[in-house]
């Protein structure tokens, strides 16, 4: 716990916490949110044992701000990984003299690979002032035509489905309770590819969010498989972070993001590209709006 002026403290969340958190984020910050989904979001379940479900600032009994945090502990390229997604990030207009402790204290922790992937403006300052950098600045949009050749891209629910790779196997089950995400695998050059998408809409129209792809960065002929089975899907368009692939498919658009999504690397440890950091073990698998 830490004490500020003015009898507040910032305090850890804990599952005693998540009815309270849910409701005042549900009535001062997302209304469209319902209470059980902000307290499944906050609860996560990647963790078995986190370190706590976000910070939030307090006087007497009253929360005043809270800021979520979604641990998980992953391997990428055979390196373990602790890994922090932040979110919902709320003060009460009155009580903002807290946001940048509050911040700083679900942040503490210099062995935690932090990334933010729903900054607005005034947290994306506070984030670039405690060395937060750029994740993703574009995305990517392209029309699903049926390209011919390649291997059948099939869809995957069951981790312990035969010829899995133990990546995705993982990823498929942690990720078993992400709503309306579905898991599709095939064959490029001897690889195995994975991707993770769900439904969304860009300008009216039906839209696949990649959330994840692996290997990456991807070659975008080896997403034909792929972009065959979201047309079969009626799925017209695919929409990606850039960073994802080595180019671009045949007629993408490049959108700027109007604000990069943010990472924070451990304190002295390996570099990681970009491409490595994906959009799973975040709120928006958990999520689906």
């Amino acid at each position: 716990m830490t004490r500020l002026p003015g009898g507040l403290e910032i305090r850890p969340v804990t599952d005693a916490d998540l009815t309270a958190v849910a409701e005042l984020l549900h009535q001062r910050f997302n209304r469209s949110i319902a209470p059980r989904d902000w307290s499944t979001l906050f609860r996560g379940h990647w963790d078995p044992t986190p370190p706590h479900h976000g910070m939030m600032l307090v006087r007497e009994r009253r929360i005043l701000g809270v800021i979520g945090t979604l641990h998980s502990h992953r391997e990428i390229d055979g390196h373990p990984w602790r890994q922090c997604n932040l979110h919902s990030w709320f003060v009460e207009d009155d009580h903002r003299n807290g946001s940048l402790p509050l911040l700083m204290a679900a942040t503490a922790d210099p062995q935690v690979l932090h990334f933010v992937l729903t900054p607005n403006d005034a947290s994306f300052k506070a984030f670039r002032f405690l060395k937060f950098q750029p994740l993703e600045t574009r995305l990517l949009v392209w029309p699903n035509l049926p390209w011919p050749g390649g291997s059948r891209a099939r869809g995957v629910s069951d981790p312990g489905a035969d010829g899995l790779p133990p990546a995705a196997a993982r990823i498929i089950r942690d990720h078993a309770r992400a709503p309306g995400l579905h898991h599709v695998l095939w064959q490029a050059d001897g690889t195995t590819i994975h991707a993770a998408w769900r439904r969304t809409t860009w300008r009216g129209w039906s839209c696949a969010q990649l959330l994840h792809l692996e290997p990456a960065p991807l070659p975008p002929r080896f997403l034909c498989p792929l972009l065959r089975r979201l047309l079969g899907a009626r799925v017209a368009f695919t929409l990606t972070d850039g960073r994802f692939l080595q180019g671009f498919p045949f007629a993408t658009r490049v959108v700027e993001r109007a604000l990069p999504t943010l990472f924070r690397l451990p304190r002295g440890g390996p570099d990681l590209p970009r491409a490595r950091i994906g959009n799973l073990y975040s709120e928006l698998a958990l999520l689906h709006r």
